[in-house]
């Protein structure tokens, strides 16, 4: 499985581990969403023995908010969801706005 050896919490199955990133725009400037169902992003930490792709550990990928299930993992809020339910990542140094 692919993770970050200093994570206590190990996903399952087809389970994806992401932390959040904020929206900023070129400037720096962090972008506040607004009741709109807005894709959210983040990056993956770990992923389950079931998913594939363990290349994703470490990308930054597109993920619906409304599907993620919010856990605490060493104090720190993270998300937990299926693999299947990303959007999609993005390519190194690719920017999302």
């Amino acid at each position: 499985m692919g993770m970050s050896n200093d994570l206590s919490f190990v996903p399952v199955g087809d389970k994806i581990l992401i932390e959040v990133t904020r929206e900023t725009t070129k400037s720096g400037l962090i972008l506040v969403q607004e009741g709109d169902r807005k894709p959210s992003y983040g990056i993956v930490l770990a992923v389950g023995e079931e998913v594939m792709d363990k290349s994703l550990v470490g990308r930054r990928v597109a993920f619906p908010d409304w599907v993620a299930q919010p856990i605490y993992v060493d104090s720190v809020k993270m998300y937990i969801m299926a693999y299947d339910e990303i959007f999609g990542y993005f390519r190194d140094g690719a920017r999302e706005l």
